[in-house]
Protein backbone atom coordinates (compact mmCIF):
# COMPACT_ATOMS: atom_id res chain seq x y z
CA UNK A 1 0.00 0.00 0.00
CA UNK A 2 1.11 3.54 -0.60
CA UNK A 3 0.93 6.44 1.89
CA UNK A 4 -2.78 6.98 1.15
CA UNK A 5 -3.63 3.33 1.84
CA UNK A 6 -4.14 2.50 -1.84
CA UNK A 7 -2.92 -0.94 -2.90
CA UNK A 8 -0.09 -0.62 -5.38
CA UNK A 9 -0.01 -3.12 -8.23
CA UNK A 10 3.06 -5.30 -8.55
CA UNK A 11 4.30 -4.75 -12.08
CA UNK A 12 6.84 -6.27 -14.42
CA UNK A 13 8.96 -3.15 -13.85
CA UNK A 14 8.93 -3.69 -10.07
CA UNK A 15 9.92 -7.33 -10.53
CA UNK A 16 12.90 -6.34 -12.68
CA UNK A 17 13.92 -3.52 -10.32
CA UNK A 18 13.60 -5.73 -7.23
CA UNK A 19 16.85 -7.51 -8.07
CA UNK A 20 15.42 -10.70 -6.53
CA UNK A 21 16.80 -12.38 -9.61
CA UNK A 22 20.00 -10.43 -10.39
CA UNK A 23 20.63 -12.22 -13.70
CA UNK A 24 17.13 -11.50 -15.03
CA UNK A 25 17.15 -9.26 -18.12
CA UNK A 26 14.42 -7.69 -20.20
CA UNK A 27 14.81 -9.00 -23.74
CA UNK A 28 11.94 -7.15 -25.37
CA UNK A 29 8.60 -5.54 -24.65
CA UNK A 30 9.46 -2.26 -22.96
CA UNK A 31 5.86 -1.16 -23.50
CA UNK A 32 4.70 -3.91 -21.15
CA UNK A 33 6.82 -2.93 -18.15
CA UNK A 34 3.84 -1.44 -16.32
CA UNK A 35 1.65 -4.53 -16.73
CA UNK A 36 0.37 -5.85 -13.43
CA UNK A 37 1.61 -9.27 -12.34
CA UNK A 38 -1.42 -10.97 -10.81
CA UNK A 39 0.05 -14.44 -10.52
CA UNK A 40 2.72 -16.88 -11.62
CA UNK A 41 2.30 -19.96 -13.83
CA UNK A 42 4.85 -22.55 -14.85
CA UNK A 43 4.41 -23.75 -18.43
CA UNK A 44 4.61 -27.52 -18.63
CA UNK A 45 1.93 -28.15 -21.24
CA UNK A 46 1.63 -26.79 -24.78
CA UNK A 47 -1.89 -25.42 -24.40
CA UNK A 48 -1.33 -23.50 -21.15
CA UNK A 49 -3.31 -20.57 -22.59
CA UNK A 50 -6.60 -22.36 -21.89
CA UNK A 51 -5.89 -22.22 -18.13
CA UNK A 52 -4.95 -18.53 -17.89
CA UNK A 53 -7.14 -15.82 -16.42
CA UNK A 54 -5.01 -12.80 -17.35
CA UNK A 55 -2.13 -11.02 -15.69
CA UNK A 56 0.03 -14.08 -15.14
CA UNK A 57 3.80 -14.07 -15.39
CA UNK A 58 4.76 -17.31 -17.14
CA UNK A 59 7.90 -19.23 -16.22
CA UNK A 60 9.27 -21.68 -18.77
CA UNK A 61 12.40 -23.16 -20.29
CA UNK A 62 10.44 -23.73 -23.53
CA UNK A 63 11.09 -27.52 -23.39
CA UNK A 64 7.36 -28.11 -23.82
CA UNK A 65 7.53 -26.56 -27.30
CA UNK A 66 10.45 -28.64 -28.65
CA UNK A 67 8.13 -31.14 -30.32
CA UNK A 68 6.06 -28.38 -31.98
CA UNK A 69 6.50 -27.00 -35.45
CA UNK A 70 7.47 -23.33 -35.78
CA UNK A 71 3.90 -22.49 -36.80
CA UNK A 72 2.47 -24.31 -33.76
CA UNK A 73 4.81 -22.38 -31.45
CA UNK A 74 3.78 -19.10 -33.10
CA UNK A 75 0.11 -20.00 -32.62
CA UNK A 76 0.67 -20.79 -28.93
CA UNK A 77 2.43 -17.44 -28.44
CA UNK A 78 -0.40 -15.62 -30.21
CA UNK A 79 -2.91 -17.37 -27.95
CA UNK A 80 -0.84 -16.52 -24.86
CA UNK A 81 -0.76 -12.84 -25.83
CA UNK A 82 -4.54 -12.91 -26.33
CA UNK A 83 -4.79 -14.36 -22.81
CA UNK A 84 -3.38 -11.04 -21.52
CA UNK A 85 -0.31 -12.45 -19.81
CA UNK A 86 2.09 -10.08 -18.04
CA UNK A 87 5.19 -11.68 -19.53
CA UNK A 88 7.57 -14.61 -19.66
CA UNK A 89 10.48 -15.55 -17.47
CA UNK A 90 12.68 -17.93 -19.44
CA UNK A 91 14.96 -20.14 -17.41
CA UNK A 92 18.21 -20.84 -19.20
CA UNK A 93 19.46 -24.38 -19.13
CA UNK A 94 22.66 -24.81 -17.14
CA UNK A 95 25.58 -26.02 -19.13
CA UNK A 96 26.89 -29.12 -17.51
Amino acid sequence: MDKEGVTMAYTVRKLLESEQFPKMKLLCGEKGLDREVKGIRIIEIEDMEQYLTGGEMLITNFQVYLSCSDREVEQHFEDLVKSDISGFIVKKKRRG
